[in-house]
């Protein structure tokens, strides 16, 4: 059973926007504010006034901001200062810095993006999206076509499963031994990240999951120029720009695909996640 309750939510993409929605169709109280498609209020104060819970977007912040489609809707300060009266506060991917101040503040903080089961979820419609994206751009087919997957963690895994149930020769690039087998195990060929530098000359489109520049100068020094290269490693990515740029390669840097492709199933595994972690903090 649902607990119905009074939440505050702010900034983000649509998907917070939907979860929003959602909340409210679950019949709790939601404020909102520096949402991007819903009306919302001016007032950050007003707004939050009364929250028990207050939902805040994937990443949190921008900079010393909250991360919102609006821009500079306020700093992360005048935020925490706004919700510390919340029982609890949820947050994606947040910063040690974020940590430090809500600590001070003795505000709840947690972050649901560190959750497994939200991670796994949020994998399916990163790689649908670097998929639709991969479709649009390409000039040929991803049936028959060589793709390199560089990561085989919880995007990779998914990403590379449905590349080949497309008709893609999928070639999986791993650091651990053991991830190489389990992607041989699952029909892909595979090989160490320490061959990038003689794989990706021969792939049409090669697939970045790597949270950390591992595509390096010396990996993309043989690229074929048709090659469409797609990172949706975060900030500031794992492919190094400057390098590809020199050789005017193409690159995609593909930030916040669930948002932007699935907002409505984001914000469903959102939400799902919360009411988890609100079951597991024995809120009845």
């Amino acid at each position: 059973m649902v607990d119905i309750s009074a939440y505050f939510v702010a900034g983000g993409d649509r998907r917070i926007a939907e979860l929003a929605a959602m909340l409210a169709a679950d019949g709790h109280t939601v404020s909102t504010y520096a949402l991007c498609t819903t009306q919302t209020y001016s007032s950050l104060r007003q707004a939050a006034q009364g929250a028990r819970y207050a939902i805040l977007p994937l990443p949190l912040a921008d900079g010393d901001y909250l991360n919102a489609a609006s821009g500079n809707a306020c700093t992360i300060e005048e935020l925490f200062e706004a919700i510390k009266g919340c029982e609890i506060v949820f947050a994606g991917k947040v910063g040690k810095k974020e940590e430090r101040l809500a600590r001070k503040l003795s505000i709840n903080l947690l972050d649901y993006y560190s959750r497994e089961d939200l991670q796994v979820a949020n994998a399916i419609p990163t790689a649908e999206g670097a998929i639709e994206l991969a479709m649009r751009e390409l000039p040929v087919t991803i049936w028959g076509s060589d793709v390199l997957v560089v990561g085989y963690g919880r995007v990779g895994r998914i990403l590379a499963d449905r590349l080949k149930a497309l008709g893609a020769v999928v070639t999986v690039a791993a650091r651990r031994s053991s991830e190489r087998v389990w992607a041989e195990a699952y029909g892909c060929r595979a090989v160490s990240v320490d061959e990038l530098a003689f794989e990706i000359p021969g792939m049409k489109l090669v697939i970045n999951t790597v949270p950390a520049q591992i595509i390096g100068e010396n990996a993309l020094r043989s690229a074929n120029p048709e090659t469409l290269f797609i990172d949706l490693a975060s900030k500031p990515g794992g492919i190094d720009k400057k390098a590809a740029q020199s050789r005017g390669l193409r690159i995609i840097h593909a930030l916040s695909l669930p948002g932007n492709v699935a907002s409505v199933t984001s914000a469903a595994i959102i939400k799902k996640t919360i009411y988890n972690m609100l079951s597991e903090q024995h809120i009845e």
